[in-house]
């Protein structure tokens, strides 16, 4: 049930319009009140509907299903916070604050990525039949992915609010270049190394696990005695490898055209 699910409520979250309202309507204002009202309903009904569905299934009460309740949850705050720019955001400090605050929540979602794709690795590793073994310590488990997933991009934010100070000469509410991409990403060197170059280690970190799962999953499902228990558990398997890989090429996608869009200067990339 996961795998619907997650592809359907992922398709509306991760899909951010890079291109502009048009001036006119800019003017009339009928641009950021349809955009905002109609993205708000879709995605809050959507992250309600997703919610109700995690609490009624059991297998999505564990420490995978808790893990990726927080990736949605990173990328529905994510999606509310570009709902905010649309139609482009006039006052310097709420632009400023929705500059950082995208940073982080964008950071968080590929901290989670990595957080989800170690726990699909760790199961593997740890439960070598069908049968998914209960972890006593899932409470200590999860207080470390969530100060990994949630504290990690406090840092790289502050590493970033430095950065943009500099490039500012100390004044942040300086958003002449922020508002050309409605304040959705900060300056270059705040985007390239506080935002781009953490992310591509994370993604290496998501590859390595990946590929580290698939050959600990190949080992396991030699190690089953019947060949039913094989084909059953290599099909389980393969449809968790899969599941997390397009996640992780989806996110990667979205976020490498909207770094190419910031960098290159073009609206309309997407």
């Amino acid at each position: 049930m996961t795998l619907p699910l997650l592809k359907w409520k992922l398709g509306n979250l991760t899909s951010p319009k890079l291109d502009l309202c048009s001036q006119s309507r800019l003017e009339s204002g009928t641009c950021g009140r349809t955009e905002r009202a109609r993205h708000t309903i879709c995605h809050g009904e959507a992250f309600i509907c997703l919610s109700v569905c995690c609490s009624l299934f059991s297998d999505l009460r564990n420490l995978s299903g808790t893990t990726l309740m927080n990736l949605l949850a990173a990328l529905f705050m994510a999606q509310l916070l570009y709902v905010i720019g649309v139609g482009g955001v006039q006052d310097p400090e709420l632009c400023v604050a929705l500059a950082f605050s995208l940073q982080y929540m964008r950071l968080t979602v590929f901290c989670w990525l990595t957080a989800m794709t170690h726990d699909m690795y760790s199961v593997f590793r740890k439960n070598v039949n069908l049968v998914p073994l209960s972890d006593p310590r899932i409470g200590s488990s999860f207080w470390k992915y969530s100060l990994f997933g949630w504290g990690t991009p406090i840092l790289l934010l502050a590493a970033a609010i430095v950065l943009q100070l500099r490039q500012k000469g100390g004044n942040l509410l300086d958003t002449a270049t922020l508002q050309h991409t409605n304040c959705w990403f900060l300056d270059h060197d705040a985007f390239v190394f506080g935002f781009l170059l953490p992310v591509a280690a994370l993604l290496v970190a998501v590859i390595v696990f990946l590929a580290r799962g698939a050959v600990v999953a190949r080992f396991t499902v030699s190690m089953q005695v019947t060949r039913r228990a094989r084909d059953k558990m290599r099909r389980k398997r393969h449809l968790q490898i899969f599941l997390f890989l397009k996640v992780t090429v989806l996110i990667a996608t979205v976020a490498g055209l909207g770094a190419l869009a910031k960098l290159t200067g073009r609206t309309s990339v997407l």
